[in-house]
């Protein structure tokens, strides 16, 4: 029975990634004083939480800067709680000396103990929403609160030296591709990805005008990595991922919700962090918008020729949002083509 209700869920509407460990948390009021013992009686925190929403890596990210800003106008200390209030990302083991998701992979500047803080006298609550909508790479404010008062683990930043001197010569141009494919052929509002052919077609003829030596590619998506390897064969870059070839009647996530290797979900967020700043080291960059895309960009310390393929929004309707990319796929005369226009920066 449970099996059917999956299925029949996959067949509606997207299957997004659930909490490993979910316990429902008390609905802390926004911007409420809460005195929870007198500890810090002389300062003032502000708890960036998030009711479980299953959003990925930079998606966070995005929102905590958010938060931070607003902290910093109001004279609050920022501290993230990803522990109680949790992620797809977290685990129900202790990860790099913390039950904290977000400092699984990150510390925030000026840090502080969540065990501390809830000990406190003055300690203020933030909204479950993000308070902007611009991406970080279009708000300068925001890339400067990343810059000054986030840091990334010394850890993941090792593994990111080894893999970048591996990989990538000094003497090779290296373009790199981002596509999700997946998820986003299903979810509402979001826009389109490419069809795997035109996705193809596209980062070719690029590789060949920029004159590049080695593509890497980054993309869950297997129909998009099967395309790749055929075509580019040894001149292609790609890490060991886990991946999903998305089915027109099934799953779209199994990569994500099936659990072959330990610590998978504390893995998938060091992976999108660990691809995102391989991407920011490369020559050329050819993208479709997602937030992978936005951090790459604004982590990005060299000079980069940036080809962004632009494309239409999925509907708004969830029910209509699960069909609408196969129905364009399959049926282009009935429901229109999978239209896209290609943005050269410079």
């Amino acid at each position: 029975m449970n099996l059917l209700l999956e299925i029949i869920k996959n067949l509606t509407r997207p299957d997004l990634a659930k909490p490993i460990n979910f316990k429902k948390k008390k609905n802390y009021l926004p911007n409420k004083l809460y005195n929870f013992g007198n500890r810090n009686y002389q300062k003032k925190f502000y708890i960036i939480k998030k009711n479980y929403a299953p959003n990925g890596l930079w998606s966070n990210v995005h929102f905590v800067l958010d938060h931070i800003q607003f902290a910093v106008r109001k004279k609050l200390i920022p501290v993230v709680d990803m522990k109680n209030y949790q992620t797809i990302y977290n685990e129900k083991r202790i990860i790099n000396g913390t039950l904290n998701a977000w400092n699984y992979y990150f510390e925030l500047k000026p840090n502080y103990n969540l065990n501390q803080v809830y000990a406190s006298s003055n300690v203020f609550f933030s909204k479950d929403k993000r308070l902007k909508k611009t991406l970080v790479f279009k708000d300068q404010s925001l890339k400067n609160i990343f810059f000054k008062r986030i840091r990334i683990k010394n850890n993941i930043l090792l593994k990111v030296k080894k893999l970048k001197e591996k990989i990538f010569s000094k003497n090779e141009k290296v373009m790199g591709v981002h596509v999700r494919g997946t998820l986003q052929k299903i979810i509402r509002n979001h826009t389109f990805p490419p069809t795997p052919k035109d996705m193809l077609k596209i980062a070719s003829k690029i590789f060949i005008n920029e004159n590049c030596t080695k593509i890497f590619l980054v993309s869950e998506d297997l129909t998009y990595i099967e395309l790749f390897k055929k075509k580019f064969k040894n001149k292609l870059i790609l890490l060991s991922r886990p991946r999903s070839k998305p089915s027109i009647f099934g799953s779209h996530n199994k990569h994500f919700s099936i659990y072959n290797r330990k610590l998978h979900r504390y893995k998938f967020g060091e992976e999108t962090l660990i691809d995102t700043l391989l991407l920011s080291y490369t020559n050329v960059f050819l993208f479709t918008n997602s937030n992978v895309r936005s951090a790459a960009m604004s982590l990005a310390k060299k000079k980069q020729v940036r080809y962004e393929i632009k494309l239409d929004n999925n509907s708004n309707n969830i029910f209509i949002a699960r069909w609408l990319w196969y129905l364009k796929f399959f049926f282009p005369m009935l429901f229109g083509k999978i239209n896209y226009k290609i943005i050269k920066y410079r």
